[in-house]
């Protein structure tokens, strides 16, 4: 099924999942069954919400309706809507796949672009759709616990790996889209050649 999703930030903290869906199905004036699904990262600790999310829709015409509620307010904040799909010109969900071959077996990700407060849920959580996940693990630098910007996502089946790799659409963790390749046994860090920070989790590389 082809993605209609809208990221949505802004939102008062206040404001659940069904308070974000009541406030779109209002303004729009569609039915309940426009909306497929609300996707509202919480934080691990206090399980509050984080202020964005992402709204899958039934139609491209019920995200259409959608966007036009950007700019509005809820609960005393504007919000901003846009195509999640249209964040930049720049497609980041890139692998690297045309260029290898997948070892068979091969069941983890190498998911790297992630936002520097994200955590494992969160992750799991925008993944969790291409199949049944056994572990997220994210890197951090020993002596700050700070995220490096990159981490593994290991699903339970080849075809969840491969489902991911074929996807045409960008994947978001949080407000970023994050870039995905297969990790190969024994192959080695791919930090150390495709990440290219620093200490304090900042990309060297301009423009990226």
């Amino acid at each position: 099924m082809e993605a209609h999703t809208a990221y949505v930030e802004g939102i008062p903290y206040s404001v659940d999942e069904d308070g974000l869906r009541d406030f779109i199905l209002e303004g729009c004036g569609n039915g309940e069954d426009s909306i497929l699904n609300v996707r509202m990262p919480r934080w691990h600790d206090s399980n509050k919400p984080r202020g964005y999310a992402h709204v899958d829709f039934q139609s491209e015409e019920d995200l259409e309706l959608a966007l036009k509620l950007d700019g509005k307010t809820l609960g005393g904040r504007y919000l901003k809507i846009s195509k999640a799909n249209a964040r930049g010109s720049k497609k980041t969900n890139t692998v690297a796949k045309e260029k290898q071959e997948i070892p068979e077996g091969c069941k983890t990700l190498f998911v790297k672009n992630l936002p520097y407060d994200t955590d494992e849920d969160s992750v799991e959580e925008a993944f969790a759709r291409f199949g049944k996940i056994i572990n997220v693990r994210l890197s951090r630098w020993n002596h700050t616990g700070k995220l490096k910007g990159f981490g593994y996502v290991e699903f339970e089946t080849e075809e969840s790996l491969q489902t991911v790799l074929r996807n045409e659409e960008d994947i978001y963790v949080g407000d970023r889209a994050v870039y995905c390749d297969f990790d190969a046994p024994n192959s080695g860090p791919k930090a150390v050649s495709e990440i290219h920070q620093d200490a304090n989790g900042a990309d060297l590389r301009e423009g990226i």
